[in-house]
């Protein structure tokens, strides 16, 4: 299985996140904010797949994203935006930024997990 990131403000939302994924065996680590994922991502190796929200206090999460792709290890991580936005405008930036998926709050159990599982898979085929 993996690790996963998940970058919300809102405890109830990495908690429900969390609960969605669990039945499939990842391993959790998260941050409040896009100052904090940044700081998990880099002190934790392995990390396969950020799950991120938009509108955080600190840092925003397409910010978060933007920084991340500038590094080596975060370059080929795969990013979800799961936001309450969905604005055309910030999905172009999110794009720009490498985001592989765009969902709104609150997500679809069905459709995250598969889109975890699509993800998680392509990157194991080196795809």
């Amino acid at each position: 299985m993996a690790k996963i990131l998940i970058v919300d403000d809102s405890m109830t939302i990495r908690k429900v996140l969390r609960m969605m994924l669990q039945n499939e065996g990842h391993e959790f680590i998260e941050a409040v904010d896009g100052i904090e994922g940044l700081s998990k991502f880099e002190q934790t190796p392995g990390i396969q797949l950020v799950l991120t929200d938009v509108n955080m206090p600190n840092m925003d999460g397409l910010t978060m994203c933007e920084r991340l792709r500038q590094t080596e290890i975060g370059k080929d991580v795969t990013i979800f935006v799961i936001s309450t936005e969905g604005n055309t405008e910030l999905k172009l930036r999110a794009k720009a930024a490498g985001v592989s998926g765009w969902m709104t709050k609150p997500p679809q159990a069905d459709k995250l997990i598969g889109a975890v599982q699509i993800s998680l898979k392509n990157k194991a085929s080196g795809q």
